[in-house]
């Protein structure tokens, strides 16, 4: 409850009402957009007649706060669907090579209407398609749509040179010579309203229903008689596939596993987003994605927005004073130092497919926990790098103890899938104050310290790692002696 709680009180610092709480950017780090520029008979009107493709152009995208209103991004509900919420395609980073680049966009042998993994094809099938046939687009549209974009996309393609950058190809209308952005069109507002009751309301419990009262009763607020719907609308990791884990109940019951009503699942949305935006971390362990949900007092919401206003500021400077340096390298430490006031939630997950898999969860982690541990890695650090323990940071510990368990795991694959897990589960235990496994982490380290010296290229790669091991055996000691902070 701890975790869903401090999503809803997230999600009330974000503006906006109704679908804006649904909304995100369509990309999460700074990108690219190749703005299509529709010829739009009428762009106000409630079907559009698309006569073609006026023109194309490259820009950045923008993270402003209005922006997000005008993307009317929300991700779609799946990798099998055939549609989407907002005319709008994530391209993911250009191919460095020219013609590996084309292929991408048009297939290999150029023939991108029967290729069906070529990124124009996804475009026509997997989202413009269905625009027509939901009537948001006249007959026709498409067809004319996609006899003109090849050509224009082509035109475009040797301005494709970031390659370290995400794309998005977006839709939109003229005002001018102005573009419009799908949320300033009204048809695609409608579209995306559509598609989103659809979507919350699959599963949803009304008046009419034959489930128990008990159901229609949301379990945050407590708002009693309306519909309500489930989590795994904004969680992927909340399913109803697999009937032996909770929620996971007979599909005829699952409405009435944690029922949460049309403003709640709003909050849960909105909060979602800001924490993705603001408070995520996806560098401290390769694949895996780290949220910490700030949780304050209910009965203080102008303290509490004050609190999360100043980490997130400094976060965030933290990333913009460091270029070249690891962008997230103070994510730890502005938390243990920036975080008074608060309780931390946090949740290690990856994303896989559609699916969201949760590797680990820790709640009620208190900022002075954050605190001792960093002090404590600075007290196992002094005797092999005395040079950087005085204002070493609880995210080199972090990094440290992958890359030490990484390199110990060699060159097989499954192995450091091993290792990676045995990372979060220290980390479990340091972050929730509990025991740390000392005796298991000598274990691994010296059964594996053979190999990586047959494996190692570098006996400078053997002591380095060695020397680490070391420090963090120390640091567990530290922590177990000290007891629960």
């Amino acid at each position: 409850m701890g975790f869903i709680n401090a999503v809803r009180q997230m999600g009330d610092l974000e503006k906006g009402a109704g679908f804006e709480q649904h909304l995100k950017f369509p990309l999460e780090t700074p990108g690219k957009m190749i703005r299509v520029f529709l010829d739009i008979e009428n762009v106000m009107a409630k079907s559009l007649n698309v006569m073609g493709v006026a023109k194309i152009d490259l820009a950045d995208l923008s993270f402003e706060p209005e922006m997000k209103l005008k993307y009317l991004w929300r991700d779609r509900v799946g990798s099998n669907v055939f549609w989407g919420f907002t005319p709008i395609y994530r391209a993911g980073r250009p191919l460095a090579d020219p013609k590996k680049r084309r292929e991408a966009y048009f297939g290999e042998d150029g023939n991108w209407s029967q290729n069906d993994k070529c990124h124009l094809n996804k475009i026509k099938l997997r989202i413009l398609d269905d625009y027509e046939k939901e009537g948001t687009f006249t007959p026709g549209s498409v067809e004319r749509i996609m006899s003109q974009l090849p050509e224009r996309v082509d035109g475009i393609l040797d301005q494709l040179v970031d390659n370290k950058a995400s794309h998005i190809i977006i839709f939109g209308g003229m005002r001018g010579d102005d573009f419009l952005y799908p949320g300033e069109i009204p048809a695609f507002i409608d579209y995306f309203q559509r598609k989103l009751d659809m979507t919350l309301g699959a599963g949803k419990n009304g008046a009419n229903s034959k489930i128990s009262e008990s159901a229609r009763i949301c379990s945050l607020c407590g708002q009693r008689g309306g519909e309500t719907t489930t989590l795994d609308k904004i969680f992927k990791f909340a399913t109803f596939d697999k009937v032996s884990i909770l929620p996971g109940l007979e599909e005829a019951e699952q409405g009435s596993v944690f029922p949460v009503c049309a403003d709640c699942i709003a909050k849960l949305a909105a909060g979602r987003s800001h924490i993705d935006r603001n408070l995520a971390n996806s560098s401290a362990i390769p694949g895996i994605r780290i949220w910490v949900i700030p949780e304050g007092p209910d009965d203080d919401n102008v303290r509490f927005r004050g609190l999360v206003a100043n980490l997130e500021k400094g976060i965030s400077n933290d990333k913009l004073g460091n270029p070249g340096l690891h962008t997230e390298e103070s994510y730890f430490r502005r938390l243990a130092r920036d975080g008074q006031g608060l309780i931390f939630h946090f949740v290690f997950w990856e994303r896989n497919n559609s699916q969201e898999l949760v590797h680990l969860m820790v709640e009620d982690v208190p900022p002075e926990r954050l605190a001792y541990l960093e002090d404590s890695w600075r007290k196992a650090l002094r005797p092999i790098r005395p040079e950087v323990s005085r204002e070493a940071s609880l995210d080199l510990a972090v990094d440290s103890l992958y890359r030490t368990l990484y390199t110990l795991g060699g060159k097989s694959k499954s192995d450091r899938s091993v290792f990676r897990g045995f990372v979060l589960d220290i980390l479990g235990h340091l972050l929730a104050g509990k025991e740390p496994p000392i005796q298991a982490f000598k274990y691994f380290v010296v059964s594996r310290i053979p190999r990586l010296i047959h494996e190692s290229e570098r006996w400078r790669d053997v002591t380095e790692t060695i020397a680490y091991a070391l420090a963090w055996v120390e640091f567990m000691n530290i922590v177990s002696k000290g007891g629960r902070v």
